[in-house]
């Protein structure tokens, strides 16, 4: 598993990608619940969660990935979901974790989605 956290102001990209496979992988699991708390307790506007590198998934990374909604709305934080194709999204989708928080196709459109708000008020 692959986990990347990028950060501005108002706005934290957590990208994680290949094997969300947690069943057994300690390790892995501790890894994924240290990077969820860690941008749990930034608290920032926007949470962008790009999930469209992921190629494998199972219940216990399901369960992880379970928290991620449950932190943001405990926060007042805009979850922004990139869910992967595939069977792993297929999986994710089936399970309707994310179904209450807008959905993109990829990164730039969710990023773009943020910004544009914005953009719209100064104009005005």
């Amino acid at each position: 598993m692959n986990i990347t956290i990028e950060t501005t102001p108002s706005m934290i990209l957590l990208r994680l990608a290949e094997d969300l496979r947690l069943w057994g992988r300690e390790q892995e699991e501790q890894n994924l619940a240290y990077a969820i708390r860690t941008v749990g307790q930034q608290f920032p506007e926007h949470l962008v969660l790009s999930l469209a590198a992921v190629e494998h998934v199972d219940s216990a990374g399901i369960g992880m990935l379970a928290r991620v909604p449950l932190k943001c709305a405990l926060h007042n934080v805009e979850l922004l979901v990139v869910l992967p194709k595939g069977v792993a999204g297929e999986a994710i989708r089936r399970l309707r974790i994310f179904d209450s928080w807008p959905a993109f196709a990829d990164e730039a459109t969710a990023l773009k989605s943020i910004t544009a708000p914005s953009q719209r008020a100064t104009s005005a």
